[in-house]
This record gives structure tokens, sequence and C-alpha cells, in this order.
């Protein structure tokens, strides 16, 4: 599913190829985007946002990052896929995520930009810290992002988490928001399913209907806040 195609990329430390989705902009391109996966792969899910941020003006690389565990993988949200996703996103070490977006944003030219859910959420954390060649990005519900907390990132960046979300407790936040104060004033508490790709994530009393007016609204002015802010706001210094 999706108007993009697969394309192949290499991890620089290993020399391993890896699939992405490629999608590009309908219009005139105004940048590229990086695209990092759920805990669930490059899903339907995952493709259609490619598209809709394609359709947006962004040359769009959504890496498969579970590939050297199984090529492809993209769960269904049965319990037992789940299972495995979750199994998968702990089995990946972060060094090895850093190799396969530094080759992702190798693949687009710049300026390049990176947003990420979930699992991909803290991965954008990573890719801000450690990456170079990222003009801003965006973390979605990173809720592993205090394991790498200690680090910097050096391009601006914005934090969301969802004030409904329970997989997600204050505690987390506050964790990140005490190492980096400059970065807390950006975190927006908003309700899980106006930012999620996966309707799994909503909740009985959240429609459908009401994720996907909302949520495609929410996530498209995101990235133009961001961009507005890469375009006023310096880079936070090390630390």
């Amino acid at each position: 599913m999706g108007r993009g195609q697969a394309i192949r990329l290499t991890g620089p430390a290993d020399g391993f190829e890896f699939e992405a989705y490629h999608v590009g902009p309908s219009d005139a391109r105004h940048g590229g985007l990086v695209l990092i996966q759920e805990v669930f792969g490059v899903t339907d899910h995952i493709r259609e946002l490619a598209d809709s941020y394609a359709d947006a003006g962004y040359e769009v690389v959504a890496p498969s990052l579970y590939d050297r565990l199984e090529p492809g993988f993209e769960a269904n949200y049965g319990s037992e896929d789940v299972g495995k996703a979750v199994r998968y996103s702990q089995e990946t070490p972060w060094d090895q995520v850093e190799g396969d977006l530094t080759a992702t944003i190798a693949a687009l030219r710049p300026p390049v930009f990176v947003a990420g859910f979930c699992w991909g959420g803290t991965a954008t954390w990573l890719a801000a810290c450690r990456c170079e060649g990222v003009a801003a990005a965006s973390s979605f519900y990173g809720r592993r992002i205090p394991e790498l907390v200690a680090e910097t990132p050096r391009c601006p960046i914005i934090l969301h988490f969802g004030k409904t979300d329970v997989s997600i407790p204050p505690e987390t936040i506050e964790q990140i928001a005490a190492a980096h104060p400059d970065i807390v004033q950006k975190i927006e508490s908003i309700m899980a399913a106006e930012h999620t790709p996966s309707p799994h994530y909503t909740t009985p009393e959240q429609s459908q209907k009401e994720t996907e007016k909302r949520g495609k609204k929410k996530k498209e002015a995101s990235l133009s806040e961001l961009l507005n802010e890469e375009n006023s706001t310096p880079a936070p210094t090390e630390k």
C-alpha cells in the first residue's frame, strides 16, 4: 500500500542492506524527511503518513529498522505480532539504529528533518543527538528517551506526549524535563489519538473519524511549526 516505492540502503558499520519506503513530493520540494517507524515496523499506517507528508512537499524515506531480524516485518496488531514487535525493538541496539539513520539521512538532499512515533520517537531523539545533517526533529511519544537522556540534541527538537497515553507516565516526562529544561518548554500535552498514525492507540470514546480529521492536521501543523522554529531557534549547546 502507498504510492511510493521500496529502495535499498546500506548500514555504514556492517554493510547490511535494508529496505526503506521512499516517496517523492507531489509538487515543489520543501525538504527531506526521515520518518521513523513505530515499534510495529513500516506498516500501512506509516506508508500512508509518508504519502501525506509527500503531498505537503517533502521527499520522505521511512527505513525498515528491523530488517536484520526479519526483513519487511510489519505487525498486524494481533497479540503474537505485537509481542514480536516489542521483542524486535528490544533486540535492536541504539548504535545500530544510529548507523541506519545516518545512511537514511545521507540518502536525502538537505535540508533533512526527522520525525518518529513510539519507538521511533526515541529514535528521533537519538538522531537529533548523534546524526549529522539533521536540520530539526519532531518526536512523538518517545517512551524510551530516558535511556538516552544523558545525550543532548544538536538541532532544534519538539517532543510530543499524549496526556491520555497510559504507556508513558508523568515521571518519564519529568525526567526529560529535569535533564533538558530548554527542551521541555516545547513539550506539548496532547490527546494520544491526535498524534498517532495507528488506530489501536485510540480509546473507545475517541472515534476513528476524529483521529483522521484532527490527527493529520496536527501532524502537519507540527512539522510546519518545527520548520519555523528551525529558522529562528539556535540549536541547544552541548552540556
